[in-house]
């Protein structure tokens, strides 16, 4: 008799998905946590690091354009959401018939949403911490000073620190579980470590993930 096929992992835990999309008080949470990191966000005056990450940005958004510099000790993936937001911030002004694109908040805006990224990053271990746990460590990520003032600042940490804990968070999934992965992300950032050398990435999403990661 042939092999009876066993069904793909979920991408994601079926519970998890039902706190994440079903549970009214998480999505206040998401909405409360982006909120105290954009309201009012170009209050502050421009620190020296966000004018030259700004100057980075602005040469991407106008001439497309990015050399690497060992002087600036950072990777680029910061710049090129920085030049996305500009840009689809700009188009979205347009639209309304308001002035907007490259600015103060197009640029502040990437480590915001990335620290309410953050604050959400518990759930990948939310087998491990337990539901309430997971929930309190989110609520602290949230109101944290040091968080919501580093998610109000045009910097790289915001970048490093998602992508970063991400990673961690994967390691020890598989540290202690014996269980094939059937998480999207941890898919995507252990896979390449499981295929031929030749072949590294098997999609476009597992590339970025890698590319995101090590160039934050």
């Amino acid at each position: 008799m042939p092999a009876k096929e066993s069904n793909p992992a979920p991408l994601i835990d079926p519970k998890l998905a039902k706190i994440i999309f079903s549970d009214s008080l998480l999505r206040l949470f998401i909405l409360f946590a982006l909120f105290i990191r954009v309201y009012d966000l170009e209050r502050k005056p421009v620190h020296h690091d966000e004018g030259v990450n700004g100057w980075f940005i602005e040469k991407i958004v106008k001439n497309w354009e990015y050399t690497y510099s060992k002087e600036n000790y950072h990777g680029p993936t910061y710049f090129y959401f920085g030049a996305f937001s500009s840009i689809i911030y700009g188009k979205i002004c347009k639209l309304l018939h308001c002035v907007g694109g490259l600015s103060i908040f197009s640029i502040r805006l990437v480590p915001a949403i990335f620290g309410t990224l953050i604050c959400l990053s518990p759930l990948l271990l939310c087998e491990e911490l337990g539901l309430l746990a997971t929930l309190a460590v989110a609520l602290l990520l949230a109101i944290s000073p040091a968080n919501v003032f580093y998610s109000r600042y045009a910097i790289h940490e915001n970048t490093l620190c998602i992508f970063l804990f991400i990673f961690s968070s994967l390691i020890l999934s598989v540290l202690f579980s014996k269980k094939e992965p059937g998480n999207f992300f941890l898919r995507g950032f252990l896979s390449p470590m499981r295929q031929r050398p030749r072949k590294p990435f098997s999609s476009k999403g597992q590339f970025f993930l890698w590319r995101s990661f090590w160039l934050s």
